[in-house]
């Protein structure tokens, strides 16, 4: 059996007096300081953390914190009965109980206690501009008298007092008081709280696991979890996981982390940003009672010399008294979301360029047709129609690139597995491009075998072909020929693995594409400097090569620059899905 464990959430500057309270009463207490609403700025997730904290660690929890933060009792009524709030509506009517906190507030008299001249005092002052001319005008607009309420066990220099009163203008008052009224409250809330929570529990062992499960746990977890100590500031502890991660023992990344062997272990871009925010946190938590987790993202350096973007996350650890014992922090290795998220924001960037163009001709040509339209001839109306029919053709094609794409990237791509003939396919697309191609005067040569077939997705190879013929007649000179071309039983260098299946070639003789672009000629919206000029989304030969994968086909090309271009299509010969 064990003695019911307390939890109390309090403000910092109620710290002391709380502590002094609780250790003069039976049962186990552990406190959880957060930094007053008075003069900093709290989130309410701060407030749940501590309390949601104290709940899953206590069998009750108390709050003893002030309406002064303003979301405060929005936020108890989540609890219900699961918190129980000191009565008083700040930390001086808890101290002073509400007859001389009503007398001091009427006199509308400015109370302080011994926290607020000293580790708050910098953030204070500064909310009152004090240094400045409008100081003084604040606090006298505000306050008429400072009052130091002062506690029996308070040791401070009352020179402190003094010289904060000359910096806001003020005169001050001490007033000594004791922690009689915080001592009622406090047995008042434990008398108050729900029986249902007051229980007596038997000591569950499975709650606590004993080292070798800890170890176990530790190996097997997907993180790094140190241990800072409170006073040396030094790595005290390194989980086994550290090895596989970044390739060190436990005992060389604490060396190396605490600067007794000099590797250099983060980026040099990210060193001093990671270095001092660890220890403004550490000194922040130390001197205000705990803080919201401190999270940082960086780049870290493998034992191999390999860069790995990694998250670290730090939390104060607590004693029952409620002092910084030590901090309990994590890395875990985050690359492949970096990664993600930097093709999220080129994808974004440029699909954002990518709209810019046919959207501005969109809205000029609507604009210059409502305002200008008794001054354009039958004519220039003609082709400002004809400019708007022509962008929307455009943001089609790369509504439906983009469409594709993401369907190719979530995995949602269904094919419809069936027999086709390539050269079928290939004349559709011909017949399509009819006009496109004689308006240009091109040729296309085509030596396919009627007889060939092939296993696949009939409507995808075809959008793989259509992009191919439509991007030779693009860059094709006028009264040029383009010719397409079937191997079957194919094997050479476009055929590495040796495989049964068919090279299909796509040759223009147009303006061929220079030797530096080829190795980018297939992600997603590069164009080249002669494509720019062009129609297009920059998406084209991404989607042929995702598509082709679904195949198990591969794409290759050759081109010499100023002479034309041949893109190569291996299909694999298939029996069934895959």
């Amino acid at each position: 059996m064990r003695e019911i464990r307390v939890g109390i959430v309090t403000c910092a500057s109620m710290h002391d007096q709380i502590i002094e309270c609780a250790t003069s009463l039976e049962g186990s207490f552990k406190i959880y300081p957060i930094i007053p609403a008075c003069t900093f700025s709290v989130k309410v997730d701060l407030l749940k953390y501590n309390l949601d904290k104290s709940i899953t660690e206590n069998d009750v929890t108390l709050l003893a914190y002030g309406v002064c933060h303003p979301h405060l009792m929005e936020l108890l009524a989540e609890y219900n009965d699961k918190v129980v709030r000191f009565n008083g509506s700040n930390c001086y009517e808890m101290f002073l109980g509400t007859e001389k906190y009503t007398e001091y507030h009427k006199k509308i008299y400015w109370m302080l206690n011994k926290p607020f001249f000293t580790k708050f005092k910098k953030d204070l002052l500064a909310g009152f501009e004090v240094g400045t001319n409008n100081c003084k005008v604040l606090i006298g607009d505000t306050y008429k008298k400072l009052i130091y309420v002062k506690f029996e066990k308070d040791q401070l220099d009352i020179d402190l007092v003094r010289d904060f009163a000359n910096a806001t203008g003020l005169e001050y008052e001490v007033y000594l008081t004791d922690t009689a009224n915080m001592m009622r409250l406090l047995k008042e809330a434990l008398a108050s709280v729900h029986p249902a929570n007051v229980v007596t529990l038997k000591e569950d062992s499975s709650i606590y696991p004993d080292k070798s499960e800890l170890h176990i746990i530790l190996e097997n977890i997907g993180e790094i979890i140190y241990k800072i100590d409170v006073h040396s500031r030094k790595f005290t502890f390194i989980s086994p996981q550290v090895t596989s991660i970044l390739g060190y023992t436990p005992v060389e990344f604490k060396d190396i982390i605490n600067d007794y062997t000099q590797v250099p272990l983060y980026h040099e871009d990210d060193r001093e940003k990671i270095l001092a925010g660890r220890y403004n946190f550490l000194i922040k938590c130390l001197n205000k009672g705990l803080q919201e987790p401190y999270e940082v993202e960086y780049r870290m350096k493998h034992k191999s010399g390999n860069v790995l973007w990694v998250m670290e996350t730090l939390y104060p650890h607590y004693s029952p008294e409620g002092y910084t014992e030590s901090f309990v922090g994590k890395i875990e290795v985050i690359t492949e979301r970096k990664k993600a998220e930097e093709k999220l924001y080129q994808f974004i960037s440029t699909v954002s360029h990518e709209l810019r163009t046919p959207i501005t001709a969109l809205m000029q040509s609507a604009f210059n047709l409502k305002k200008y339209k008794d001054r354009f001839s039958e004519q220039e109306k003609i082709k400002l129609n004809e400019i708007i029919i022509r962008n929307i053709a455009i943001l089609d094609e790369l509504v439906e690139d983009l469409l594709i794409m993401s369907r190719i990237d979530e995995k949602k791509v269904t094919l419809t597995w069936k027999e086709y003939r390539p050269l079928n396919l290939i004349l559709e697309i011909i017949d399509l491009m009819e006009s496109h191609r004689t308006a240009k005067g091109i040729t296309i040569k085509v030596d396919v075998d009627t007889n060939l077939q092939l296993f696949g997705d009939a409507k995808r190879v075809s959008q793989i072909f259509r992009n191919l013929i439509d991007n030779a007649i693009k860059f094709s000179p006028e009264k040029s020929n383009i010719e397409i071309r079937a191997i079957d039983h194919y094997k050479g260098i476009y055929n590495p693995q040796e495989l049964d299946g068919v090279l299909f070639q796509f040759k223009d003789f147009g303006i061929g594409i220079r030797e530096q672009d080829l190795p980018r000629l297939f992600q997603r919206f590069f164009r080249t400097d002669d494509a720019i000029i062009m129609e297009g989304t920059g998406l084209g030969l991404s989607i042929i090569k995702e598509l082709l994968k679904l195949h198990n086909g591969e794409i290759f090309v050759e081109s010499e620059y100023g002479k034309g271009s041949t893109f190569l299509l291996f299909f694999p010969r298939l029996e069934h899905p895959l």
